[in-house]
């Protein structure tokens, strides 16, 4: 994780074993909280934008023609957050005696980079993640 200096500004560079690689920029003080995924690859490109209460939207091209545009519209907060989904597969789940999705081997690979990253927070490291699902 490298640091600007900044008003506590990070920049967090991710590298996979596959070479799929990322990166998390944190600019506490930008004054909005967003969430933008770019991906790019040969003749495409993605971008998902999450502004946590504004507009959430996709964008998706092909060969730098447009094949997907949507954005969230009026739904509420709860059903864009996740957390109706949640408390939905939690009920579906209850009266089945079943354990709700997902489970805590489906999140682990998640948890285990975000406590890599915490281990190495306010030092300048790459941090190689070998989840072959990324």
């Amino acid at each position: 994780m490298e640091s600007s200096g900044l008003a506590g500004w990070h920049a967090i560079d991710l590298r996979f074993t596959s070479g799929t690689q990322g990166r998390i920029d944190i600019l506490p003080t930008a004054g909005i909280v967003e969430e933008t995924y770019d991906l790019y690859g040969e003749n495409f490109q993605a971008t998902v934008t999450s502004p946590f209460g504004m507009q959430r939207s996709v964008r998706c091209l092909r060969d730098k023609q447009v094949v997907l545009q949507e954005s969230t519209g009026d739904l509420p907060e709860d059903v864009l957050s996740g957390s109706y989904a949640e408390t939905d597969e939690f009920m579906r789940a209850l009266p089945q005696g079943g354990a709700p999705r997902p489970t805590i081997e489906d999140v682990v690979p998640s948890v285990t980079l975000c406590l890599m990253m915490a281990k190495h927070k306010g030092r300048d490291h790459v941090i190689i993640h070998a989840n072959q699902n990324v």
